[in-house]
């Protein structure tokens, strides 16, 4: 009689990411930093804290956020949607947010100072610890970001932050709102977990 065993799939860490989690390192090496390892990196205080890029499986709710954006006055006007790009929130962290909002004057704005988006949009995984998530939600709006989204895909719902003690959950055909940044953006969890047809 023969016995097989199943080999175990070990996931491989590469030695970047090893000695890439929890690393110490400047701000200014973290602003001129590229991770080499497929994950991107928020700066806190010094420490480096690993967080998942936007995965495959989130890109149609990307796309079809941006497809409400293109339809809102602010984008006719030359404002944009940007995926992972980092903002300072304090002078000891830099956050890099799934979506974030930049009006036009802020785009023009960006090559001389420092923007703090008015919108952003975090898309939550399994894996994201409640507490981390609901802390960075404080950290937003103490930055001067005005709304914030988490869209949960499991739960095919999105929640809406103005402040630290009020939530609206959106779920179905509830319509989402990005007020009072932008009044008329327009879109549902519906539209927001659909997929292209076949």
């Amino acid at each position: 009689m023969t016995i097989s065993h199943k080999r175990q799939q070990v996931p491989i860490v590469s030695l970047v990411e090893r000695r890439t989690k929890g690393r110490k390192m400047s701000l200014a090496a973290y602003m001129n930093w590229k991770p080499e390892d497929g994950h991107k990196y928020e700066w806190n205080d010094g420490i480096l804290e690993q967080r998942q890029m936007i995965k495959q499986e989130e890109f149609s709710i990307v796309r079809n956020l941006k497809q409400a954006f293109y339809r809102t006055s602010a984008f006719t006007e030359g404002a944009d949607l940007y995926t992972e790009f980092g903002c300072r929130t304090s002078p000891k962290q830099v956050r890099v947010p799934d979506v974030s909002f930049y009006s036009a004057k802020e785009i023009d704005a960006a090559a001389q100072q420092e923007i703090v988006p008015r919108w952003v949009v975090e898309i939550i995984s399994p894996f994201d610890a409640g507490e981390r998530t609901h802390l960075k939600v404080h950290e937003y709006l103490r930055a001067g970001v005005e709304v914030v989204w988490q869209i949960y895909p499991q739960l095919r719902q999105v929640w809406i932050f103005r402040d630290t003690i009020h939530i609206t959950v959106c779920s179905a055909d509830m319509l989402c709102s990005a007020d009072p940044v932008l009044s008329d953006l327009s879109v549902t969890p519906n539209d927001l977990f659909a997929t292209a047809v076949q």
